[in-house]
């Protein structure tokens, strides 16, 4: 289990940095087993938030419509 500062957008915010992990996360059919990536967006006038993309990866990917 993460803990709420290693999440992807977490590092993200705090760090300014790129950061990825897999983990689950509780879903109307139970446990489903996903990726994370986050990308912080800094600009000339410095850090202005960050992104972050899920995506369902194993056994679980293959049954998602």
């Amino acid at each position: 289990m993460l803990e709420p500062d290693e999440l992807p957008l977490a590092v993200a915010v705090r760090e300014g940095r790129p950061a990825y992990a897999r983990f689950r996360v509780r879903a109307e059919r139970g446990l489903v087993e996903v990726e994370a990536g986050a990308l912080p967006l800094l600009g000339t006038a410095g850090y202005h938030g960050a992104m972050v993309f899920f995506w369902v990866v194993g056994e679980d990917a293959e049954s998602t419509p």
